[in-house]
């Protein structure tokens, strides 16, 4: 439809760094859910947005920091069908757990590093090291 891709980020406070950050949906999964499972319902649950775990492509478990942590992420790339009635603006409600504060904002991914750095120098946001290096994956990517 001509339509760029968009990417949804939330903004949160974080009390382990006592500032607002700039993420991707996320979340831990539960018993008895896959990543793509825990990915489809965080999405909902942040965002209101209604996908399905079949479009779901997911990437192997990758380390965050090897040398102080074993943390690890999977990383679900979750296509949304914005044409879906439960996904007009009207119709789709965030469902935040107790104490979540998280507001959305949608970014076109052509403009996904530019508007991290106008997030980070405007607002004062710190922007979560694995959204930021991928917005500098795409730009480059852009430039071959």
């Amino acid at each position: 439809d001509g339509t760029p891709p968009k990417t949804i980020l939330v903004k949160q406070f974080r009390p382990p760094v006592g500032s607002y950050t700039v993420e991707l949906p996320a979340g831990l999964i539960d018993d008895g859910e896959t990543p793509a499972e825990a990915a489809v319902r965080e999405l909902y649950e942040e965002t209101g947005l209604v996908a399905d775990v079949d479009g779901c492509s997911l990437s192997s478990p990758l380390v965050l920091s090897p040398g102080l942590t074993n943390e690890n992420v999977i990383m679900v790339t979750v296509p949304v069908d914005m044409s879906r009635k439960e996904n007009h603006p009207d119709n789709a409600q965030q469902e935040l757990d107790d104490g979540e504060d998280i507001q959305l904002i949608t970014c076109e991914l052509q403009e996904l590093q530019h508007t991290l750095k106008r997030l980070q120098h405007d607002n004062g946001l710190l922007v979560f090291a694995g959204l930021y290096m991928l917005a500098v994956g795409m730009s480059m990517r852009s430039k071959l």
